[in-house]
């Protein structure tokens, strides 16, 4: 029931992502935009994030118990369960919440798509209007998740006249995390966000 609760969670996180930032017109995009004003955070992301946790929860309750012999040595309480690896429980959640939401055309996010990267956002043929969406979007599904070590925003054959692409991305992310939490690089039509203090549990992650 948990995991079907988490699919439906995406599927609303994909539906709301559509209303409130593709169509914002129909009334029930309406409904939402104010209900979105008065939450005061993207719905789609809580959404999205409900879904990777109920995920999460669900991989958790299926695990068997260990048993006395399985067990090996008993982890002192102030430890840490292990954090979860690449076919783990969040990550997998994660990839099939990005796969399921309905980004803008031309817009996709791939997770590790380089050995030094965690997560990209690709724009293609993007204006300065849907970059900054999309950048914003992708701010907030990354919010719900553990500290990546390394984002990167990617743009191709983008419409970027009078958009600082750095400062942009900088502007949103630290409205996701505080400031001096990360550092904002850019390399002609990319840029990549590196985190201080990642957490574990991303795949081919040096921490």
């Amino acid at each position: 029931m948990t995991r079907l609760a988490s699919i439906a969670a995406v599927l609303a996180a994909a539906g709301s992502y559509y209303l409130l930032e593709v169509d914002r017109r129909s009334p029930r995009a309406l409904d939402l935009v104010e209900l979105q004003g008065q939450v005061g955070v993207p719905l789609w992301a809580l959404l999205a994030g409900a879904g990777v946790v109920l995920w999460w929860l669900d991989g958790r309750s299926a695990r068997p118990p260990a048993t006395g012999a399985a067990r090996g040595p008993t982890r002192s309480a102030a430890q840490p369960d292990p954090p979860p690896t690449a076919d783990g429980d969040w990550y997998a959640a994660a990839v099939a919440t990005a796969h399921g939401t309905a980004w803008e055309q031309g817009v996709r996010v791939s997770f590790a798509p380089l050995p030094d990267v965690d997560v990209m956002l690709v724009v293609q043929s993007g204006t300065a209007a849907r970059i900054k969406r999309s950048v914003r979007a992708f701010a907030a599904l990354l919010s719900t998740l553990p500290r990546p070590q390394r984002v990167r925003i990617q743009l191709r054959q983008c419409d970027t006249a009078g958009l600082d692409l750095c400062k942009e991305v900088d502007g949103i992310f630290h409205t996701f995390w505080p400031r001096g939490k990360l550092r904002v690089l850019q390399s002609g039509q990319e840029v990549d966000v590196l985190f201080q203090h990642p957490e574990p549990g991303w795949p081919g992650q040096r921490v």
